[in-house]
């Protein structure tokens, strides 16, 4: 085919029924062993590693008496959260979902309340910290309170605890291409 003959410009190489079937969605056999392999090992030595860290730093916490960091401690118990819910992912990584439709739930919730509430404790020690730092002249002041940081560790809890709140709402467990997933559902009702 030229590229420069005028004539030649049709299609019908592009459009052959017969090549059609040769293609179509990819299999990723390969990806899926690999990930069957490689993320339940990853999970377990995440899992092992956080409960370890998150542990220590709660004893920590309490043999010196160092509770009035709120915000730390708060942080502690959400990663301690998050990893409360990779054994189960670890599994289902591995295989399919064997826990049944009320534990997707539950799995999903605690996964993203740890979610929401590390993010938002990091924002919160931001705060903190500018707070701290603007209003330095002050130490009597509401923004130099121990009370502001229980509010806060209020705040963040119940604003995690709403967002996964929703967010589970449309979570379930499925069968898809003959084995049981944990995933989002959105009814077209």
């Amino acid at each position: 085919m030229d590229v420069l003959d005028p004539e030649d410009n049709g299609y019908e190489d592009y459009y052959n029924a017969e090549g059609l079937e040769d293609f179509g969605l990819c299999k990723k056999t390969h990806v899926k062993e690999f990930s069957n392999a490689f993320l339940p090992v990853f999970y377990s030595i995440t899992c092992a590693l956080s409960i370890i860290a998150n542990l220590t730093l709660l004893i920590l916490f309490i043999k010196y008496k160092t509770l009035r960091k709120v915000l730390p401690l708060h942080m502690v118990i959400s990663d301690i959260l998050f990893t409360l819910s990779l054994p189960f992912w670890a599994v289902y990584a591995s295989s399919e979902w064997i826990f049944g439709d009320p534990s997707c739930k539950v799995i999903s919730l605690v996964y993203m309340v740890s979610l929401y509430s590390s993010n938002l404790f990091v924002a919160s020690q931001s705060l903190q910290r500018f707070l701290d730092t603007a209003y330095v002249v002050s130490t009597t002041s509401i923004f130099n309170s121990p009370k502001r940081n229980i509010i806060m560790c209020i705040l963040v809890w119940l604003f995690s605890v709403l967002g996964a709140a929703a967010h589970v709402s449309f979570v379930e467990m499925q069968k898809f291409h003959e084995q049981y997933i944990c995933t989002h559902h959105f009814n077209d009702k």
